[in-house]
């Protein structure tokens, strides 16, 4: 290989490695308190730009041990890096978040989840017609048609469902569960009518 054709192709991997680096670290980056660090979060996510629109969810598992002080969300699709972003956060106890850029800044942005406390409720239920009932779990998930209002497209994608809590029911098919009181959430309150909950008995 010939000298000015060796330095050619050098500076051109060069300058590849440094393109996917900086789209790796232009990112946004969610602020998690140290109260929730150590609670699951659950996020989704749409992106428009050049490609279009792109719109994701993900779950961040948590514990004592392995806390999660910031939520990243990358901001390039097919190379292309977004024009705008809306995103929602929830975390254990609090009330859902939503964030907008719009435009999106230049380089990387970090901004905080505030967490506003949210008021639980107790549901109490009883599985009929199934002989062996106590054998199922009962799944509560929250389900939020508003969310394809807010991202401004409709899309799988931008379906927000979040699974709550799951219960146990006795030898009778009788079972209670605490859940967040959605109905007191200021983004719910924002949508009414555009979501509810979603009740599900799996063995």
């Amino acid at each position: 290989m010939n000298q000015p054709l060796l330095a050619r192709w050098i500076l051109s991997t060069l300058g590849l490695t440094f393109s996917l680096s900086s789209q790796e670290l232009d990112q946004v980056l969610i602020q998690v308190p140290p109260a929730q660090q150590s609670s699951t979060l659950q996020f989704s996510y749409f992106l428009t730009g050049p490609f279009g629109g792109y719109g994701a969810v993900g779950e961040l598992p948590t514990t004592l041990e392995h806390p999660v002080a910031e939520i990243p969300i990358p901001i390039y699709q097919n190379e292309h890096r977004a024009q705008s972003l809306k995103a929602v956060v929830y975390a254990k106890g609090c009330e859902l978040a939503r964030f907008t850029w719009d435009p999106l800044p230049l380089g990387s942005s970090r901004v905080p989840f505030v967490c506003r406390d949210l008021p639980t409720l107790r549901l109490r239920g009883r599985i009929l017609g199934y002989p062996e009932s106590f054998t199922l779990t009962v799944q509560f998930t929250y389900v939020a048609t508003w969310s394809h209002t807010f991202f401004g497209y409709l899309d799988g994608a931008t379906l927000i469902t979040l699974p709550i809590a799951d219960a146990q029911p006795n030898a009778g098919g009788e079972f209670e569960v605490q859940v967040p009181d959605f109905s007191k959430d200021l983004a719910t309150r924002s949508y009414p009518g555009l979501a509810y909950w979603s009740i599900n008995a799996r063995k």
